[in-house]
């Protein structure tokens, strides 16, 4: 069974440096770009530097609320 999304929940994560980031990258050159990415509740820090670093493109970032849409 292929898959198709791949749930990162990040709530507890204070900090993400570039060897974080490279991870993301790396899942999405492995799994292709059908696989979605999804970042569940990061921390304001964290989705600020996902952001920055322009890797909100590769994922969908979504809530402790949202993170239900996880399919």
């Amino acid at each position: 069974k292929k898959v198709k999304a791949v749930a990162l929940y990040l709530a507890d994560l204070e900090s993400m440096a570039s060897a974080g980031l490279r991870v993301i990258v790396f899942a999405r050159q492995k799994m292709g770009a059908t696989v979605k990415i999804y970042v569940v509740a990061p921390q304001p820090i964290v989705q600020e530097t996902i952001e920055v670093s322009g890797f909100s493109q590769a994922v969908t970032l979504l809530t402790a609320a949202e993170a239900g849409k996880v399919q």
